[in-house]
């Protein structure tokens, strides 16, 4: 483990990982249905998920990472419903 992790913290950061994906894709139903600005948002957080994706490799500290990690994982969810989903769960 390059970062001094145990297999333990492993799992608890790929754990964290997923639950943030979960919620990034869970947080789309919350936007409203009239919500007409999709195809911004996706590019707009596509930018946004380069930008952290460089600063993970400024990261210190493994929970500065966990959450950099997390917030990408959170967005990407949040995409792959607005790009993927049927037309019924877009908003």
């Amino acid at each position: 483990m390059e970062r001094g992790a145990s297999g333990t913290v492993s799992g608890l950061f790929l754990a964290f990982a997923f639950l943030s994906l979960a919620i990034g894709t869970l947080a789309t139903g919350l936007l409203p249905k009239d919500f007409s600005n999709r195809k911004w948002l996706i590019a707009a957080s596509g930018l946004l998920m380069v930008g952290l994706t460089w600063l993970t490799s400024n990261t210190t500290t493994l929970m500065q990472f966990a959450g950099v990690t997390g917030l990408i994982w959170f967005l990407a969810g949040r995409d792959i419903v607005n790009c993927c989903g049927r037309e019924s769960e877009r908003i």
